[in-house]
């Protein structure tokens, strides 16, 4: 998320607002992404698309696949996606946009992208 926000101070992004939130713990419940939806704090209508980065950190170098799976956000993936991953993963995009923290927002007709490097050994150990 921290490369993220640095990349997107760069000047070819600045035409957009970009607003960064952490979830944690969504295995427990949706219960942040639901607040955040739900308690109106923000103008929802100015939200224009979610990335929502779900068991990233622990890609394998040696056959790398990134996990894309979107919903309702096609006109985003050429202009962010392939500009993004820049060809150096091997790509899976599917419409299976389930039980993460972007279901919320699907749910409130936001368009959003999800991008996972998949389960590991480590998955839900509290390590890695």
């Amino acid at each position: 998320m921290l490369v993220l926000a640095e990349q997107l101070k760069k000047p070819e992004f600045k035409e957009y607002n970009y607003l960064f939130i952490a979830f944690s713990a969504h295995e427990d419940g949706l219960y942040g992404s639901e607040a955040f939806v739900t308690e109106k704090e923000y103008d929802l209508t100015k939200v224009k698309l979610m990335l929502n980065f779900d068991m990233v950190g622990q890609l394998d170098t040696i056959n790398p696949i990134l996990k894309v799976m979107k919903n309702n956000s096609e006109k985003y993936l050429d202009s962010i996606l392939y500009k993004l991953t820049k060809n150096e993963f091997n790509l899976i995009i599917t419409e299976d946009n389930k039980l993460t923290d972007a279901t919320v927002f699907i749910n409130n007709n936001i368009p959003c992208i999800t991008f996972t490097t998949g389960t590991h050994d480590d998955y839900h150990k509290g390590i890695g």
